[in-house]
């Protein structure tokens, strides 16, 4: 007679894992990035560069010429053999060619973008003495602003919440 322990089990305790099947996305997703990466290798045993590697040889080349035609030392003294016509001209080349690649590799700039100065940019500030002749040689009236020189923001205010700055020139613009 076989006397069997019943305390222990019948079938063994390790749990088979059985594998999931892959959703249709991701069978897709891995056979566009098998292929992707085939004709990425196919290109590069061809010769052939990514857009952003020409970018990058690109940019190496006008960095390479603008050391060339740089009209000045990195100490700041003038260089012979320097070009400075030339070398504005590369360094334009340079902002284009940064101006195209930057939206790649750094895509939180791809918002970033540049334009030529306009005729309106180039207008220094003027000062408050500048705006007051200019108003002068208009005939504009300024007695009142001879008597008063400054109104600020918190003058406007009630003297009641000036305080102990009422005294030390910040509430009355040094009066």
């Amino acid at each position: 007679m076989n006397l069997k322990d019943v305390s222990a089990p019948s079938v063994s305790t390790k749990r088979v894992r059985v594998p999931r099947r892959k959703s249709a996305r991701a069978k897709l997703n891995e056979v566009v990035t098998k292929e992707v990466r085939h004709l990425q290798n196919a290109a590069e045993h061809r010769g052939d560069k990514s857009s952003l590697d020409h970018a990058r040889e690109l940019t190496r080349y006008v960095a390479g010429a603008l050391a060339i035609t740089s009209p000045y030392n990195p100490d700041g003294t003038p260089r012979s053999g320097g070009d400075k016509a030339e070398f504005w001209e590369w360094l334009s080349h340079m902002k284009d060619l940064l101006a195209l690649r930057l939206p790649y590799e750094r895509p939180r700039l791809a918002s970033i973008t540049m334009r030529d100065e306009r005729p309106e940019d180039a207008d220094q500030y003027m000062t408050v003495l500048e705006v007051r002749a200019r108003m002068i040689k208009k005939g504009i009236p300024i007695d009142h602003l001879v008597e008063r020189p400054l109104i600020l923001d918190h003058e406007l205010r009630d003297d009641d919440d000036a305080g102990e700055h009422a005294g030390n020139g910040h509430a009355t613009n040094g009066r």
